[in-house]
């Protein structure tokens, strides 16, 4: 395709910027796409307008917390970008979050407006909102409809009809600049309650432009969103489609087969998934089912980010796909995306979790802040691109993993902030990085610190192992280790997964006990829930 076709973006601060550019130079070309319905660049720009001006009609002020609670449809992300054409910060919430934790966000924000679509409706009943909350109904199709008794009284944000006459007249539209807020982002709240992480406009918009660059998205690309909008890899597919003008397939993963057929009938050629997708993908009677189809031609990008994904689910899907470029991405919500794996890199560093991503220096630093020698262990530190505010209410936990730049003197180091990931990592003579584990998770057990990383990576190269989760228990007085895991052939014993440790690692990295569950529960965004795996594995 050429340049004239796809011409590259101009100078923008935001996302909205980006997507009302595109709406002017490619203004039919989709930008969305569910079931049968598509939504053209100009049509969402429209839209968004709309919910724009109706919010600023309400008296929004800016720099006002909006929250959505709502599912990963069109109307998600016209009412996201709708609070940027306001003023407004978007705070992203999963409808599938237990109640009491809907709850914790909406306090948590102040929150004072709430987006819902119609299918979320009902869940207002189950939570204890303040008098004070502003509703919006923000859906397709909403004339005559019969709404729950939920006590509120919503406003109506029809997306497939005008504004009434009386709602026609011109509000004074504000623009966004890169340093202004965008929105906060609640983690899945493995470690307990949610915490909100706030992210400015640049964030939003270098996180689709970096990302774009390296997967050399173009135009023509059809992204399926599967992970959900509220979670950051799940996000940066509105903004890499938009900054490329690609299209963005927005689909909710039940069945593997049904994923298969989507991917062949809307010929994706960029899958997002994290390890629990691939998983299900690769059991053995749903490969064969992938051997007797055409293969996925159009296919041309996997990228898999959230949890280290297993050597032997790496090779897997290269054997099936090979025609498939798979990118190994790490990140972290405080700084989104950190370092990728470049394909051609995979043969070579089959365990590493790649290199710097573009705009990002990835430092390795000891205890002092010091950098450790090459080959040695230390914490990822990120400096660059895509840095985020800091923590939403809670100053102290900002200020223990957003610092000063470590290698600064001591009168110049407010002048910038680094990420303290409080990941483990080593680094190669070529930069590139090695995971080794979470710092406040090491267990001492046999002598040794022992990293429940190197533990489940070992267990995910042995024969008719799925997934793992390492932990550590307490008996007859000892710490002993205590390995978690999922099945690919049921024939296999924790005898015989022993035996196979034996021959493949030392003494102290031996499981004491093994475990076994049907399948491992998952976040509400879809990474494997090790608090829940760990819980369901006690005796």
């Amino acid at each position: 395709m050429s340049a004239q076709q796809n011409p590259p973006m101009p100078c923008v601060q935001t996302l909205l910027e980006a997507l009302q550019w595109r709406a002017r130079v490619t203004p039919q070309a989709i930008l969305l796409k569910q079931a049968e319905r598509t939504y053209s660049y100009q049509q969402v720009a429209q839209q968004v307008a709309q919910v724009g001006q109706q919010l600023r009609q309400q008296g929004v002020p800016r720099g006002e917390r909006i929250g959505l609670l709502m599912h990963k449809t069109p109307a998600q992300v016209v009412g996201l970008l709708g609070c940027h054409d306001a003023g407004a910060l978007f705070v992203l919430i999963n409808p599938i979050l237990h109640p009491h934790q809907i709850q914790h966000i909406l306090q948590d924000c102040t929150m004072t407006h709430l987006m819902v679509d119609r299918r979320n409706y009902g869940l207002l009943e189950r939570l204890d909102l303040p008098n004070s909350l502003q509703i919006y109904l923000v859906d397709e199709g909403l004339e005559g409809v019969d709404l729950p008794q939920s006590g509120c009284k919503p406003l109506l944000c029809d997306l497939t009809a005008p504004l009434p006459a009386a709602e026609t007249r011109e509000t004074v539209p504000i623009t966004p600049w890169g340093d202004d807020l965008s929105h906060i982002i609640y983690t899945s709240g493995s470690t307990g309650l949610p915490k909100g992480i706030v992210a400015t406009q640049r964030n939003l918009l270098e996180g689709g432009r970096i990302v774009s660059s390296y997967l050399k998205l173009q135009q023509w690309d059809r992204i399926l969103a599967l992970p959900p909008l509220n979670f950051d890899y799940g996000l940066n597919q509105l903004s890499c489609a938009i900054w490329s003008g690609a299209t963005l397939v927005l689909h909710d993963f039940f069945l593997p087969n049904t994923l298969l057929k989507i991917l062949q009938q809307e010929r994706i050629t960029i899958l997002p998934a994290l390890v629990p997708v691939w998983h299900k993908m690769l059991d053995e009677k749903l490969s064969s089912w992938i051997d007797s189809q055409e293969p996925l031609s159009d296919l041309r990008v996997i990228t898999n980010t959230g949890s280290k994904m297993p050597l032997e689910m790496v090779e897997r899907l290269r054997r099936r796909l090979p025609h498939v470029e798979l990118y190994l991405m790490y990140g972290l919500t405080e700084a989104f995306r950190s370092t990728y794996l470049p394909p051609e890199e995979l043969q070579r560093r089959p365990h590493s979790m790649g290199r710097a991503i573009p705009g990002v220096e990835i430092m390795v630093v000891d205890s002092a802040g010091k950098p450790t020698p090459i080959g040695e262990v230390g914490e990822l530190v990120h400096r660059g691109a895509l840095i985020t505010r800091g923590y939403w209410n809670q100053p102290e936990l900002s200020r223990q993993v957003f610092r000063p730049h470590p290698g600064l003197t001591a009168a110049n180091r407010h002048l910038e902030q680094v990420v303290y990931s409080g990941d483990l990592v080593k680094q190669d003579a070529d930069g590139y990085l090695y995971y080794i584990g979470r710092r406040d998770e090491m267990i001492k057990t046999k002598g040794y610190r022992v990293s429940p990383t190197e533990v489940e990576t070992l267990a995910g190269q042995l024969d008719g192992v799925g997934e793992a989760v390492a932990t550590a228990y307490e008996a007859d007085g000892e710490i002993k280790l205590r390995l978690i895991v999922t099945l690919t052939d049921a024939t296999v014993t924790a005898e015989q997964i022993k035996k196979q440790f034996k021959k493949a690692a030392p003494f102290y990295l031996i499981p004491d006990e093994i475990c076994f569950l049907a399948q491992f529960p998952t976040t509400a965004t879809g990474k494997t829930d090790r608090k829940a795996v760990i819980a369901s594995s006690h005796p």
